[in-house]
């Protein structure tokens, strides 16, 4: 079995789901780059209230050295 996986006769199928057996949610996270520190604010603000995200209690965020 080893050796037929080595060589690809076998494959390892696996399907990955969302909650609730839904689909996945894929996110391009180079699309984050050019946003402003306002619009990351709004777009967090979005994502925990939709129940994506966990926000910050005191909406401090974190600090960049």
């Amino acid at each position: 079995m080893g050796k037929a996986k080595l060589h690809g006769l076998l494959i390892d199928n696996k399907q990955l789901t969302g909650p609730r057996g839904g689909p996945l949610q894929v996110v391009d996270l180079s699309r984050l780059k050019g946003m402003t520190e306002q619009e990351l604010e709004v777009l967090e603000r979005a994502l925990v209230q939709i129940g994506i995200a966990e926000g910050d209690q005191d909406g401090a965020g974190e600090q960049e050295d």
